[in-house]
């Protein structure tokens, strides 16, 4: 799977957040249109069955992927799809490194805290009786780093794009909220280990952030999905037939810093670890709030899905304190 996929938010909001009114933009903006087709175009779009509906065909030039509940939903000239990690999942094997996100309103919820970047139309005008709304997001946890404003022409309002890059999924140089570091090098079960974090700690940087993951990471990405990618631990516990990581994309140090979508994802990956891996044994374990107390040694929510080797005497014990032994 490539870990390097790019997912893109694109809407068009207007002042008092409406995107839809009866099933329709209630706007006509030919040139924010014809921005729409030169960004999307050569991309994966992902839609939900409503956003198909209301546009009536497939998006010509584009793999259209509609996410829907109803796995009986015929879509002409779409591929149908169950899940987001599902469409994530395909989305990536097209090859051009971006997902374009265009509506509806759920799918931009489910995926606006882990999106990379959005390009964001807001039409001078307040609509009345809208239905359909964009979700609250924090500006702070994004940068904008390109802006053009339009107005007259063809367009019934005047409306400005903005293009923003998620910052709050990377977490910026500096220490973790424990105050020394993202790496607790007290819980560091090996010496290479411990001199490995020890680095990430004087670099300032979230070992499982963005791009920092490869930096240390030699193992693969076995699935990516909206909320959490899996891969292999590099330093497995010893009992461990085999031990992998279920890591938040974006940085998360409290259970409430992620939203409740993230959870049933889980379950999507529980699903994939049964039937793709074949583990059909073992427990899925995680740790949560500050690392000098319960014994996690990167302080970023992160799942460990461990499967007992039968071949070994010795117990497989997942610790949640600091005592612990440092094999």
């Amino acid at each position: 799977m490539d870990a390097d996929l790019e997912i893109i938010v694109i809407a068009a909001v207007s002042k008092n957040g409406v995107i839809g009114k009866g099933g329709k933009m209630p706007w006509h903006l030919p040139d924010d249109l014809k921005n729409f087709a030169k960004l999307t175009k050569g991309h994966p779009v992902l839609m939900g069955r409503k956003t198909f509906e209301s546009i009536g065909h497939p998006l010509p030039q584009r793999d259209n992927i509609v996410l829907t509940r109803d796995k009986e939903l015929k879509a002409l000239g779409c591929i149908v799809v169950t899940s987001l990690s599902e469409a994530i999942s395909l989305a990536s094997s097209k090859g051009t490194g971006k997902l374009f996100i265009i509506g509806g309103a759920e799918i931009y919820k489910a995926v606006i805290q882990s999106a990379n970047v959005m390009f964001l139309t807001e039409v001078d005008v307040e609509i009345d009786g809208g239905d359909a709304f964009f979700p609250e997001w924090n500006e702070p946890d994004w940068e904008e780093v390109d802006r053009f404003t339009q107005i007259g022409g063809n367009n019934q309002f005047g409306f400005t794009v903005r293009e923003l890059h998620h910052v709050q999924n990377i977490k910026p140089i500096g220490t973790g909220s424990s105050g020394n570091g993202f790496c607790n090098l007290d819980n560091a079960r090996n010496s290479d280990q411990q001199e490995t974090m020890r680095r990430i700690n004087e670099g300032g940087y979230c070992p499982f952030c963005g791009d920092n993951l490869q930096k240390n990471h030699s193992k693969p990405i076995l699935f990516k999905g909206a909320h959490w990618l899996l891969t292999e631990n590099q330093w497995p516990y010893p009992a461990a037939k085999r031990h992998l990581l279920a890591i938040s994309i974006v940085h998360a140090e409290k259970l409430a810093d992620l939203p409740v979508e993230a959870g049933a994802e889980l379950m999507e990956i529980a699903h994939y670890i049964e039937k793709e891996l074949g583990i059909n044994c073992g427990a899925i374990c995680m740790r949560f709030g500050n690392p000098s107390g319960n014994g996690a040694s990167v302080n970023h929510l992160h799942f460990h899905i461990l499967e007992p080797d039968p071949e070994k005497s010795d117990p497989l014990i997942f610790w949640i304190d600091r005592k612990k032994p440092s094999s």
